[in-house]
C-alpha cells in the first residue's frame, strides 16, 4: 500500500496572498501618485498629448513619420482619452493603471512560475518600487 502524500503550499494562503498583494498594489500607486499629479509637462507628454487630439488618420499619419513613439500606444490613448478625457493628467492616468496592472500580473505569474507565493509577491513589490517601471 502506497500513500501519496502532497507537499505543504509554499508561502501565504489564499487569502493572505491576496491581502498582501493588495498592500503591494497600494505601495505601487502610492509610488506613481507625485508622477501622476505632477504639474510639470515632458516633451514625450506633449508629443502624445497633440497627436491624441488628432482626428484618427492624422494621427497614425503623424506617429508613423515618427521614429521613436509606437504608434500603438498613441492608438490605444485614443481609445482611453474617448474614455476618460484627453487632459495630461487623464493621458498620464492610463500609464498609472498599466503600472498597477504589470504588478499585479507580475504577482500572479511569479506565484505560478515559481510555485511560491511569496516569490511571486516579492517579484511584485520589486516591480512596485522600482523607478524605471513608476511610469
Amino acid at each position: 500500500m502506497s500513500t501519496s502524500s502532497t507537499p505543504p503550499p509554499r508561502g501565504p494562503s489564499k487569502g493572505a496572498f491576496r491581502l498582501l498583494l493588495l498592500a503591494i498594489l497600494l505601495i505601487a500607486a502610492l509610488v506613481r501618485a507625485p508622477l501622476w499629479l505632477g504639474e510639470s509637462v515632458i516633451g514625450d507628454e506633449v508629443f502624445t498629448h497633440d497627436v491624441v487630439a488628432l482626428p484618427p488618420l492624422d494621427a497614425l499619419a503623424v506617429v508613423i513619420e515618427d521614429v521613436v513613439h509606437p504608434p500603438l500606444r498613441s492608438m490605444v490613448l485614443q481609445g482611453w482619452a474617448a474614455l476618460a478625457g484627453g487632459s495630461v493628467h487623464e493621458l498620464r492616468a492610463f500609464s498609472c493603471a498599466m503600472g498597477l496592472a504589470t504588478v499585479l500580473l507580475v504577482a500572479l505569474l511569479g506565484r505560478e512560475a515559481l510555485a511560491s507565493g511569496a516569490g511571486g509577491l516579492f517579484a511584485a513589490l520589486l516591480v512596485a518600487l522600482n523607478d524605471a517601471q513608476a511610469f
